[in-house]
């Protein structure tokens, strides 16, 4: 979690003692031989609901990933995981 805080420039590793209750997860994207951070999402593990998701310094995901990533189209960084993603974000 400190790995991810430090290469996300945000507060991520304060979140320690939820674990278990949550899950921290890291998307990233692969291009070519390198891979990039994209953004890093809290996942309430007993509702399977994504609880907060924040980019490098805490920017809020755009629209367009809330609508493909979260059910219903969420106007906010929280919702339930559509079926089809819960099994495809990498764990951090």
């Amino acid at each position: 979690l400190s790995r991810e805080g430090h290469e996300m420039s945000h507060c991520v590793a304060s979140y320690s003692s939820k674990l278990g209750d949550i899950s921290i997860w890291s998307l990233q994207v692969r291009d070519g031989e390198h891979t990039h951070r994209v953004m890093t999402i809290a996942v309430d593990n007993e509702e399977s609901m994504v609880i907060q998701a924040r980019g490098r310094f805490n920017v809020r995901p755009d629209k367009e990933f809330e609508r493909q990533y979260l059910d219903g189209g969420q106007t906010r960084s929280t919702g339930k995981l559509n079926r089809r993603d819960r099994h495809s974000i990498w764990m951090a």
